[in-house]
């Protein structure tokens, strides 16, 4: 879970739409008037087509966009078409969060609140700083085993098995084994190539980016590189990036 940039509400939602919109709504709620085509474009980039929750990308197959209300529709009705009640989340956690009402037991709020304050991480699993990051956990199921645990353990398999391939890789050049243009760029590439799976618009970069900056081989790439001179300023940025959305280790 990571924090998210506020987006502008979409010109189409003007206040006269909403309040019509919201009348729909009142006299059958068998109906959903926030399922536009211009509202969801904007949650998804809002959340760089990714669930606000658990992360899982929501343009894949099998997955798919609900707008999801942080004030429950059933006790917020008022508040069904409000663009700050908005918000872009995955089937599974829109489920799990149901109808709890965020108005009386406030869970972390992925546009106002930074996840980081709330959370944190230890063996792939989610735990909490703040009474409000247990509530998160819990309500959104944040530990589901089967569908985000062992996802997450994937990923951090593959981030540490391209650091060990690496990790070898850079070493023969520093010890001057193999210094050719086509290594050195190959270096480059492939630790560019790991510090942007850690980027905020990546799946699961909350994982991502806690795994890599947390693994002592990414440290040991990272100082050669350093020594090696071929550590720019690009490297720097992304890990700058990675480190705005990692979780404390505990």
């Amino acid at each position: 879970m990571i924090r998210l940039a506020a987006r502008p509400c979409p010109p189409e939602l003007t206040p006269e739409v909403q309040a019509a919109l919201t009348a729909k709504y009142l006299a059958d709620k068998t109906t959903a008037p926030w399922e536009k085509a211009y509202i969801e474009q904007e949650l998804l980039l809002m959340s760089h087509d990714k669930c606000c929750y658990c992360e899982c990308h929501i343009r894949e197959e099998s997955k798919y966009m609900e707008v999801e209300h942080f004030f429950a529709k059933r006790w917020h009705e008022t508040q069904v078409l409000e663009w700050t009640n908005l918000l872009p989340a995955c089937k599974r956690c829109n489920v799990r969060k149901s109808d709890h009402d965020c108005a009386i037991e406030p869970i972390i709020h992925p546009v106002q609140n930074d996840p980081r304050d709330h959370l944190k991480w230890r063996a792939y699993r989610f735990y909490d700083k703040t009474q409000l990051g247990k509530r998160t956990i819990d309500v959104v199921d944040l530990n589901d085993l089967e569908r985000l645990v062992k996802k997450r353990f994937e990923i951090g398999g593959e981030i540490y098995r391209q650091l060990d391939l690496l990790e070898d890789i850079v070493i023969d050049f520093q010890k001057g084994a193999n210094t050719s243009i086509q290594r050195k760029n190959k270096i480059i590439n492939w630790i560019k190539t790991i510090l942007k799976e850690a980027q905020p618009q990546k799946e699961y970069a909350a994982t991502a980016a806690t795994v890599l900056l947390n693994e002592p081989l990414y440290q040991n790439v990272k100082s050669i590189l350093q020594a090696c001179q071929i550590w720019g300023t690009e490297m720097d940025d992304l890990e700058i990036s990675a480190r705005a959305i990692a979780l404390d280790l505990f």
